[in-house]
């Protein structure tokens, strides 16, 4: 993932993200097996269709590797929204999207993900940001800490108010924009312990309402127990192997998100290069 943000709209990109802070181990390598998946469910789906172009898997990145400082309730990101939301003229959706800040003016450079937040300015989860709010496909995948997600990774959902703020103080932008760009939120939980009814709940409740700022759809989440030691998951191929299964069903909606997105089924908002 760059390190600076892209300048325009990608429409259909797929987002994956290790949450685990510990390096190699079973998050990391499901993680990798997504991937592999996606990119072989975006091959078949060319092949179905008698068309010809290999598909690179998705690149993965790892959370620990960007610092991001929990949120402090400043509310920076709202009274941007407030700001902007009765501005004269009104924020087109293209601006919306693309950050015209150009054809906007100053006025409007906020408006953009990840919308104003001072913290961006001092550590890494600007890329992160914009990441959650440009891609179609998101496969979040995390070990499980004491029934929940990691402290990093809670941290990292905890700065997704910044969309839930600008979604409800700007309906008009906002909405259409996520009413238009379908999104999708792949989770796979791992924990290391065999039983607990409700060891997944705490996380997969977190995560649908922050996901929910950005208008992603939580889909039906992959949950696997007794993955402890670092390298259990690499010795249980059918596990290895449904990973890869729930990749390839990623990749094939990927892939009719693009075509549908080529197929001008998205007019409002138009190209990014415009």
């Amino acid at each position: 993932m760059p390190r600076q943000a892209a300048t325009t709209f990608n429409p259909a990109t797929c987002l994956v993200l290790s949450c685990s802070p510990r390096a190699g181990g079973n998050s990391d390598t499901a993680a990798r097996l997504f991937s592999e998946g996606c990119a072989q469910g975006l091959r078949n789906r060319l092949e179905d269709e008698d068309r010809e172009g290999p598909e690179k898997s998705p690149p993965v990145f790892f959370l620990r590797d960007f610092a991001v400082k929990p949120c402090i309730a400043c509310d920076a990101c709202g009274k941007t929204a407030l700001s902007l939301k009765n501005a004269t003229p009104p924020l087109t959706l293209r601006e919306f999207v693309n950050g015209d800040i150009e054809q906007a003016g100053s006025r409007h450079a906020s408006a953009r993900p990840p919308f104003h937040c001072p913290l961006t300015r001092s550590d890494a989860s600007a890329p992160l940001l914009r990441a959650f709010a440009e891609a179609t496909c998101i496969c979040l995948v995390s070990p499980v800490y004491f029934y929940h997600l990691p402290a990093m990774c809670k941290a990292l959902l905890d700065r997704m108010q910044t969309f839930w703020r600008t979604r409800t103080l700007m309906p008009g932008s906002a909405e259409r924009f996520l009413a238009l760009h379908r999104k999708t939120c792949r989770v796979i939980l791992v924990a290391g312990q065999k039983h607990g009814r409700k060891l997944f709940a705490g996380a997969l409740l977190s995560l649908k309402y922050a996901m929910s700022g950005i208008g992603a759809r939580l889909a039906e989440p992959l949950l696997l127990r007794a993955l402890d030691a670092p390298d259990d998951l690499k010795c249980s191929p059918e596990v290895m192997e449904q990973i890869r299964t729930y990749g390839r069903e990623a990749g094939m909606e990927l892939r009719a998100s693009q075509e549908n997105w080529r197929n001008n089924l998205y007019p409002e908002i138009g190209s990014s290069d415009a």
